[in-house]
């Protein structure tokens, strides 16, 4: 801005020099559409998601294991915007390639949301296995933004927390929708539980 405003001042002066008396008009900078509130790759990967979970309880419902949903969000601020999403996408890269490494051969990870991570895991026998893979997730996340805002200095200045909720499918359950959901609202609880701590 501040050198355009330079070049702003010193236009006139340049065109006299060369002497053409009329300046031509300023190109019209055409206005930015507002953001959608669901771009088409969102959507997509949110779609995904879906169908993936679809199949899991296809195969639960024929006798398959019992599995469980574990919805991960980063929320990142006291940055801009583009620093902002570089290092929620970095983060969320990194953790779905180690997937496997991390969590465990039988895990699928997806995106889930701008800012967010799926993980999709079956439950096994001796149950509890969501709580375990949740608490997994959200460390992972915290983990990789310690190490950013530690080792690079564009993303010192981020403050950020990580929230998850898991829900497990059974017969009760039954629909993708309502399994969801249920993440979500476990989501949405450990929000409210971070900030009332």
């Amino acid at each position: 801005m501040a050198e355009r405003e330079r070049w702003s001042e010193m236009l006139p002066t340049l065109i006299r020099l060369l002497g053409q008396a009329e300046a031509r008009p300023l190109p019209v900078i055409a206005e930015v559409d507002p953001p959608r509130e669901r771009p088409v790759a969102e959507a997509y990967l949110d779609r995904v998601l879906v169908a993936s979970v679809r199949e899991r309880i296809a195969a639960a419902r024929d006798g398959g294991p019992a599995f469980a949903v574990v919805l991960a969000q980063l929320d990142v601020d006291a940055v801009g915007e583009a620093t902002r999403r570089a290092m929620v996408h970095r983060a969320i890269r990194a953790t779905l390639g180690a997937t496997a490494t991390l969590f465990g051969g039988d895990v699928s990870a997806y995106r889930y949301g701008d800012s967010g991570v799926a993980a999709l895991a079956p439950d096994g026998r001796e149950g509890g296995r969501a709580e375990r893979l949740c608490v997994l997730v959200r460390a992972r996340l915290d983990e990789l933004m310690r190490t950013m805002t530690s080792t690079v200095r564009a993303f010192s200045s981020a403050r950020w927390s990580v929230r998850a909720g898991t829900a497990t499918w059974s017969e009760e359950v039954g629909t993708t929708t309502l399994l969801l959901r249920r993440a979500e609202d476990a989501l949405s609880k450990d929000g409210e539980r971070r900030d009332a701590a």
